[in-house]
């Protein structure tokens, strides 16, 4: 069950819970006809870039372009599902660029941040040609764009659902000046967090710039 529909079933009453670690989560099904069909259409739209049928949701409902879901608005399961022609709609037509995730799970991050997780590399590299900043840092632990991916890409994918290009994203940020060495505020490196292949990508960019850094091993929750 995605994001919007968990959130759909919070508001209307029926038991959600976070889990723990990044972004875990658990919901309990509820029949579909609880669920809004605008919604079910916005959903639908988003997580397929049906941009026609976004289109006619956002101009029949425009205040749903910031729609409050479980975990952040439309403009995070963009970036989740590596949308880009989406992305670059919501951008265009209202949405709030400095939207945070919620509390529950996603730790106050923005769609950037979202997107390296899941190791969306085209929603990434849009959000930062859009702007978005490489070193913006999440409102819990302080972590970067590039410590999410690191972390997302030895604890969320890649998987069939979310196959993710977790190196691509990694080269990406670090060749818009993200720097590799930074440590959130329980002082984890994004190498510590990485998977294998990942963190043979930090590392060998490490050495070509010759640094030395202190790393901390591996934590859960390093959001």
């Amino acid at each position: 069950m995605n994001g919007m529909l968990a959130h759909t079933l919070l508001s209307a009453g029926l038991v959600l819970s976070a889990g723990t670690g990044f972004y875990s989560f658990r919901c309990e099904a509820a029949p579909e006809r609880q669920v809004p069909r605008v919604v079910r259409d916005l959903e639908h739209a988003v997580t397929t870039a049906d941009i026609e049928e976004l289109s006619n949701v956002l101009k029949s409902r425009p205040d749903l372009v910031n729609l409050s879901m479980f975990g952040g608005p439309p403009l995070h399961i963009a970036a989740k599902y590596n949308q880009p022609l989406v992305i670059d709609y919501l951008l265009k037509h209202g949405a709030d660029r400095n939207a945070r995730g919620g509390d529950r799970g996603l730790n106050r991050c923005n769609a950037l941040h979202w997107a390296c997780l899941w190791g969306s590399k085209d929603a990434a590299e849009l959000l930062v040609d859009e702007g978005f900043a490489i070193e913006d840092r999440n409102d819990v632990f302080n972590s970067t764009p590039l410590h999410w991916a690191a972390f997302g890409s030895s604890r969320v994918g890649p998987s069939s659902e979310h196959p993710g290009d977790y190196e691509g994203v990694v080269r990406m940020l670090i060749d818009h000046g993200a720097a590799v060495d930074t440590v959130n505020d329980h002082g984890i490196s994004a190498i510590s967090v990485a998977s294998d292949s990942v963190a043979k990508v930090l590392a060998d960019n490490r050495a070509k710039k010759g640094a030395h850094p202190t790393t901390q091993p591996a934590k859960d929750g390093m959001s």
